[in-house]
């Protein structure tokens, strides 16, 4: 675009010190120290930059070779040959990126407990499922965008024996995951405002390409050549600045060990099984107790053992004894 804001001339305001104390309107307002109103359009799809520190590298080598008849490179090379290009990962030829998205699972959606009675929704907001993110970037003669992808892929171990045995001389799958979610590193999508200052800051955490589409030739077109990427991610994080009456924040910063979860407590479980048991006959007549309700087994996957079963034995294991009725 003529005014590209996402390399601008004059320097932007980082997010964490920005501030526009504008009003509550469609077409926001700001009154200027000077006197008068400047406009504050609502936010715009072409105005964003996207950061990807993995596409920040580019080749070290000079093409003279050294004393050891190995190959030259500039100062700054890493193992692998490769550079910081100087554009910090900026990937000012992306022509479109998705924002991120979730999809919160509900094990009751759809379900009756008994004929004619939904079931109470129970939405498992701390497991959702992210919504891939999908971004075009235009191919530029130099920098190389093809290149620089397939370096990211490359730097993983993809069908190259010498890159393999750089990252790790007897790697593993892990080894070689491991150097390519580094090469990658954390995405960052920046929402930008008509000054080109970054009003929302949305952080891919775990971000990798899954699928890559080169593009495509075609003699019948004039269109420039365009890659296409999808995203995978473990999380994100997004930030706002202080606008308004709001103050700054980050939502979602923290991680959780999903994969290996703490158990709940005796009374958590017996909670859990509580709210089981007032879904289950949300509605109607309970034909049974709680405590019938337990001792059939209903709430053993809520961590609440059948009567008569485990419950007993972990008990007396709790209090130190063999597991023996007194």
């Amino acid at each position: 675009m003529a005014d590209d804001i996402r390399k601008p001339a004059r320097p932007v305001i980082d997010i964490g010190s920005f501030d526009d104390p504008v009003n509550k309107q469609f077409w926001t307002l700001q009154a200027s120290p000077k006197g008068g109103i400047f406009g504050r359009p609502p936010k715009a799809q072409f105005r964003y930059k996207v950061v990807v520190p993995g596409l920040a590298l580019q080749d070290s080598r000079t093409g003279e070779t050294t004393g050891r008849g190995t190959a030259a490179t500039r100062g700054g090379s890493d193992k692998f040959m490769d550079e910081k290009d100087g554009e910090g990962g900026l990937v000012w030829y992306a022509k479109s990126v998705d924002k991120p998205g979730i999809d919160i699972p509900d094990d009751t959606k759809d379900h009756y407990q008994t004929f004619g009675v939904k079931a109470l929704p129970r939405p498992r907001v701390t497991s959702p499922t992210y919504k891939p993110i999908n971004m075009i970037i235009v191919d530029p003669y130099y920098p190389n965008a093809t290149r620089k992808v397939a370096r990211m892929f490359r730097r993983g171990g993809l069908n190259d024996q010498k890159a393999r045995d750089l990252i790790h001389p007897n790697g593993t799958l892990t080894d070689f995951s491991n150097s390519f979610l580094e090469t990658v590193g954390e995405v960052v999508i920046y929402q930008l405002d008509e000054k080109g200052n970054p009003i929302e800051k949305w952080t891919l955490y775990g971000a990798y390409p899954d699928k890559v589409d080169f593009g495509k030739l075609d003699y019948s077109s004039d269109d420039l050549v365009e890659i296409s990427l999808t995203f995978y991610y473990s999380r994100f994080s997004v930030e706002f600045p202080k606008i308004g009456d709001e103050q700054p924040f980050t939502y979602f910063p923290d991680k959780f060990d999903e994969a290996t979860p703490k158990p709940p407590t005796r009374d958590q479980a017996l909670e859990l099984c509580k709210e089981a048991y007032n879904q289950y006959y949300a509605g109607s007549t309970a034909d049974r107790t709680i405590d019938e309700f337990i001792a059939d087994g209903d709430c053993e996957s809520l961590g609440v053992p059948a009567a008569g079963g485990d419950s007993e034995n972990r008990e007396n294991e709790d209090n130190g004894g063999d597991g023996s009725k007194p």
